[in-house]
This record gives C-alpha cells, sequence and structure tokens, in this order.
C-alpha cells in the first residue's frame, strides 16, 4: 500500500484540555478511527469498472434534462420511456466485465457511473421528497459494476480512497430538480 499526502494524518491536542483523562480517551478515539479508515481500505477491494464505456446518450440526456444551474427535470424526463431506457442502457454498460479501466479513466468513470446511478434510483423512485427519504439509498448493493453488486457508497469511498483525486463533477442530485424552484 502506497501512502500519499491524503493519507498522512497528523493530530495535535492541544495541553490545555480539562485533564489526562480527556486527551487519553480523545487519543483513543482517534486512534480507533485511523485503525477503521486504514483497516477497512485494505480489507475492501477496489471497485472495478470496465474500460471503454460510450458516453454519448448520457451526455446527450444531461444536455436535454439538466439546466444550467444543475437542476434536473425528473417529471419530464420519468415521463419519457424511451430517455429512461436510454439511462438504464448506458448504466448497463458498467456492469460488463472484461478489460478494467486504470488511472483517470476509471476515476471519470466513478464519477459517471455514481451520478447516472443516482439519477435512475431517483427516476425509479419518483416522485419522492429526497433521495435520502428512499430506504438505503446509499446502502445497497443494487447497482452493477463490473460484475459485481456494489452501493452508491462503495463507489464514492473507492473514489475518495483511490491515490487520485478526482472531484464530483456533478454533486449527487437529490431530488432537487426543476420543478422544485
Amino acid at each position: 500500500m502506497r501512502l500519499t499526502d491524503y493519507d498522512t494524518c497528523i493530530v495535535f491536542l492541544p495541553s490545555n484540555l480539562a485533564s489526562k483523562t480527556i486527551r487519553s480517551a480523545l487519543k483513543t478515539k482517534i486512534y480507533i478511527c485511523a485503525v477503521l479508515v486504514f483497516g477497512l481500505r485494505s480489507f475492501c477491494s477496489a471497485v472495478e469498472v470496465p474500460s471503454g464505456i460510450k458516453h454519448d446518450a448520457y451526455d446527450r440526456l444531461l444536455k436535454k434534462y439538466v439546466n444550467a444551474e444543475g437542476l434536473v427535470a425528473y417529471e419530464k424526463w420519468k415521463g419519457s420511456t424511451e430517455d429512461v431506457k436510454a439511462l438504464d442502457d448506458y448504466l448497463a454498460q458498467f456492469a460488463r466485465s472484461g478489460t478494467v479501466a486504470r488511472e483517470n479513466e476509471r476515476y471519470a468513470l466513478l464519477i459517471n457511473a455514481y451520478n447516472g446511478l443516482v439519477l435512475q434510483w431517483i427516476l425509479q423512485n419518483y416522485p419522492t421528497e429526497s433521495i435520502w427519504a428512499l430506504k438505503s439509498s446509499f446502502k445497497a448493493r443494487r447497482h452493477n459494476l463490473g460484475g459485481a453488486n456494489v452501493s452508491l457508497n462503495e463507489i464514492e469511498n473507492d473514489r475518495h480512497t483511490s491515490s487520485a483525486r478526482v472531484p464530483h463533477l456533478v454533486e449527487p442530485p437529490g431530488s432537487q430538480s426543476v420543478s422544485d424552484r
């Protein structure tokens, strides 16, 4: 395992904490958190993403249903069975196994997969007040990437614990829509 700048953590505890007991408890909590983060990271395998995904349909859908402010016209999108199927077909490409994407391509694909799967989940459950109101939106392993069922949390955590950092191009859209204005 290779450490990066993001993996290095230095903790400074103020000497004026009320007591040694508090400092000791805080150190213990920090130690436990560090063990969990680094231990789980090495225990969990990386999400595999197939190489060679075609993005034309997804780009068309985003241009059609997401406005300049990032708001999604969910009701309009859900009303088009052809466009719902186009999103499903786009995301089905991520399920195949084969040549695995590496480095920058992989990170970009993880972002597109995550955002596309969030959109798909909301469309499947629309109307909804929020993605947070839907049962196990982020924890359930209902999405197939590279032949394995994964959760949105696993995709997100894999992207954040990778050695190369790629920010969200689109934050999880929740259920904010054009009609919510």
